[in-house]
């Protein structure tokens, strides 16, 4: 997979952010899939990063990203 700039990245990772439907992703998440199309890696590795967002274990401290 080809690596995406960091505006095409940023853009599709907010896009995904600001989903109000099931394409949805937490902040945690939002960072990752940024990071992952820069490297162009697969961006659906971002489920893993779902436990980090709304602060640390969903308890809202600290942000888990």
């Amino acid at each position: 997979m080809p690596s995406f700039s960091a505006e095409q990245a940023k853009a599709q990772a907010l896009a995904r952010f600001e989903d109000p439907g099931p394409g949805h992703i937490n902040c945690g998440q939002a960072v990752l899939c940024y990071a992952l199309l820069r490297m162009g890696e697969d961006p659906e590795s971002i489920m893993y990063a779902r436990y980090v967002g709304g602060g640390i274990a969903g308890m809202g401290e600290v942000c888990g990203s």
